[in-house]
């Protein structure tokens, strides 16, 4: 949302992309060169012109992701983000009513993972996507967070007390009923509410009070806006790390 007159507040940090994504494109768009002139055994005469205006399309893509690189940050304050890139800037300006979206994931092969990945989403009518490709995203995270906990708890603790419905993205609560892509829970049937691997999974209780095996609903957290601020209401407080919050994207999905 963009107010000119609303103050930014304090500034807090300053990020720009990943070194380690520049270079690992680069590496990839650089290989066809490389393959070129290995069959050309390093003599540029010995090129094709379609290699040739191959190599020059790549050389450009390589030189626009520099410069993206150069001169593309994310200026953070305690009540906006900033982003400039090359001669121009926009900047989203919080609001207690706004909705934090963060997918995590990690690529999966066999019992290894790799890369921790983290892409955030806001919204309060106007959509901002940052993506992953930032080096500081995690950190952009918690500033958002605590201007949430700071503007938005309150209000939000007021219309739960008097029994009105809140609303997280696929996750709608109030003191009686959770419903969790449209499936209704009643809280008093709930066992037990956990999460791994990216998934918020709510478990009911079987006819001898205990937490059935398979669970009755389950949510995807980049699915649910404010996810930090609902664990204070579902008693999720112990998942304070976002070890769990990553979803594991096969690299092979048979393995």
């Amino acid at each position: 949302m963009t107010h000119p007159e609303a103050p930014l507040g304090e500034f807090r940090f300053s990020t720009g992309k990943s070194h380690l994504r520049l270079s690992g494109w680069t590496l990839l768009i650089l290989a066809p060169i490389a393959l070129f002139l290995l069959a050309a055994r390093g003599n540029i005469d010995n090129l094709t012109g379609n290699q040739i205006a191959i190599g020059i399309f790549l050389l450009v893509m390589i030189a626009a992701m520099l410069l993206n690189f150069l001169f593309t940050r994310i200026d953070v304050y305690s009540n906006a983000l900033v982003q400039k890139r090359f001669f121009s800037k926009h900047a989203f300006y919080f609001s207690p009513y706004m909705r934090l979206y963060v997918a995590r994931w990690r690529y999966g092969l066999l019992n290894l993972t790799i890369g921790k990945h983290t892409a955030i989403t806001l919204d309060d009518g106007y959509h901002y996507h940052l993506p992953p490709a930032f080096r500081q995203n995690e950190k952009i995270i918690n500033v958002i967070e605590s201007y949430l906990f700071s503007h938005s708890m309150h209000m939000l603790n007021q219309t739960y007390d008097t029994d009105e419905t809140l609303n997280f993205g696929a996750i709608q609560l109030n003191r009686r009923h959770i419903v969790a892509n449209d499936t209704v829970i009643a809280r008093d049937d709930i066992a037990k509410i956990s999460v791994n691997q990216g998934k918020l999974k709510i478990y009911t209780k079987n006819k001898k009070g205990n937490a059935r095996i398979r669970s009755s609903a389950t949510v995807h957290l980049d699915k649910i806006a404010n996810f930090r601020l609902l664990c204070r209401f579902i008693g999720l407080n112990e998942f304070a790390e976002p070890k769990y919050f990553y979803r594991i994207k096969r690299i092979l999905w048979f393995i």
